[in-house]
């Protein structure tokens, strides 16, 4: 009999404990008496006990022990299998940056001063190029159906209108709804199109980093004026119109400790009651390894402090998380909200699903967007044709069952094996992982709701 390596136990008092098993999706809330019997198994010391009967059905039926180490292999590959066939590169996000070029010069962003100071915007032609080819991706990599995402630079800018207002029609035409990462600040430009293709628009995602003061140090413009006002007033036309903003707050040393004013202004304009709005928190992350900037916080330092100045309630706090990817799974059994079969991810993201597509104006499709502009992530290239690299099978094999370092880390299909791409920027290997400190956030996590743990469940 052995334990599956695949499973995280943390106390949270003398008598119980939490157990989460990262391949079976298996969350628990265990004993002193079970967790000495899961001791013993671990150690290989255990002697079986008729009144442990159940116990040990129950840890098997839920994929905490198996008959030995190859048992145990044939279940992750099955478990492999369904999510390659149910999950795995079903659907393409094709990615249009329309211009690479910025009207911003936030402190932390990932992409050089060169590639935000182009002026290059895509013709209609290469639009009408890349929705040809979108097809020859479809066909080629066996998959169901796309979705067009709006990505920069900065998208919305006054140069990109008429190339947008194409995009928007092509979309409608084809019945695909479209995303859009903006920074906010020409929504009162683009109002009257984006109300006359509100049906097609299906989010548009805009940052505020902090109350006025905070803000307009962080999301600057080229003269060094800020923007706070004008981004929430474009958020407000935006929820008049009828569509859904996705505020993101990306947290660091410098904004962390005014996120509950943020959080009151956001009541204060009443967007915390609009069905349109949704806010969460996001880290500041430095994927192309550049050193953006000096106030990143480790993960886990952001969720220490999150979940004490927002304490849950109703087993719910005020952000979901959902952009701490190590933490989705027990967030969402603690708000019951996992009614679907749960699936591990066993890659990192959708770039690395090979399920991302991004057309830039340089002439070279990426996998990621984050990744536009450096050589290596280039995978391919379009004109009238579309030529994809054999390069992509290196990133589309590489999973938490092929790096090393992942096959015995316990939250491995938590995290994915991380991000390729910093892998490739630090080590120049994305086969060596970056882990991110993830064990620690979700370490710092489960500490910080232990009282709600034993109150709900104990």
């Amino acid at each position: 009999m052995v334990f599956s390596r695949y499973v995280t136990i943390q106390s949270l008092d003398n008598e119980n404990y939490i157990m989460i098993n990262s391949i079976s999706g298996a969350v628990d809330i265990i004993e002193q008496k079970s967790k000495d019997i899961i001791d013993h198994i671990k150690d290989g010391i255990y002697e079986p006990v008729n009144d442990d009967k159940e116990l040990l059905q129950q840890l098997a039926d839920r994929g905490y022990i198996f008959n030995n180490v190859d048992d145990e292999s044939k279940y992750i590959d099955k478990v492999f299998n369904i999510y390659s066939k149910v999950i795995d590169r079903k659907m393409a996000k094709i990615v249009i940056c329309p211009t690479l070029s910025c009207n911003l010069r936030c402190v932390y962003c990932f992409e050089s001063l060169d590639i935000r100071s182009s002026k290059k915007v895509m013709t209609i032609q290469e639009i009408d190029n890349i929705f040809k080819h979108i097809d020859t991706i479809l066909k080629e990599k066996d998959l169901e159906g796309y979705e067009i995402e709006l990505f920069g630079g900065e998208p919305l800018l006054p140069s990109t209108y008429e190339v947008n207002k194409h995009i928007f029609e092509l979309s409608r035409s084809k019945g695909k709804g479209i995303s859009i990462i903006s920074n906010g600040t020409n929504i009162h430009y683009y109002a009257d199109l984006l109300k006359e293709f509100r049906e097609t628009i299906n989010n548009i995602q805009i940052t505020v980093d902090g109350i006025k003061t905070i803000h307009d140090k962080r999301r600057i413009k080229i003269d060094k004026s800020g923007t706070f006002e004008t981004i929430c007033e474009g958020i407000d036309e935006l929820l008049d119109i009828g569509i859904k903003v996705g505020v993101r707050i990306n947290l660091d040393k410098e904004n962390i400790d005014y996120l509950k004013e943020l959080v009151g202004y956001f009541e204060e304009r009443g967007w915390d009651k609009n069905k349109y709005f949704h806010a969460d928190v996001a880290p500041v992350v430095d994927h192309t390894c550049d050193q953006i900037s000096d106030d990143i916080m480790k993960e886990n330092e952001i969720i220490r402090k999150i979940q004490k100045d927002f304490q849950m309630q109703n087993n719910k706090g005020y952000f979901n998380l959902n952009l701490f990817r190590v933490l989705n799974h027990i967030n969402n059994i603690l708000n019951n909200e996992s009614e679907e079969v749960y699936i591990p991810s066993f890659h990192y993201c959708e770039g690395n699903r090979m399920e991302f597509y991004v057309f830039s104006p340089d002439g070279y499709v990426y996998l990621c967007p984050e990744a536009v502009g450096v050589k290596e992530a280039r995978i391919g290239e379009f004109g009238e044709n579309l030529k994809l690299y054999d390069s992509i099978e290196h990133w589309e094999k590489r999973n938490i069952l092929t790096i090393e370092k992942c096959k015995s880390c316990e939250i491995a299909p938590f995290c994915g094996g991380g991000c390729p791409f910093a892998s490739l920027k630090v080590k120049n290997d994305i086969n060596e992982p970056l882990c991110a400190d993830s064990k620690e956030v979700l370490k710092d996590y489960i500490e910080s709701i232990k009282t709600l743990l034993l109150s709900k469940y104990i």
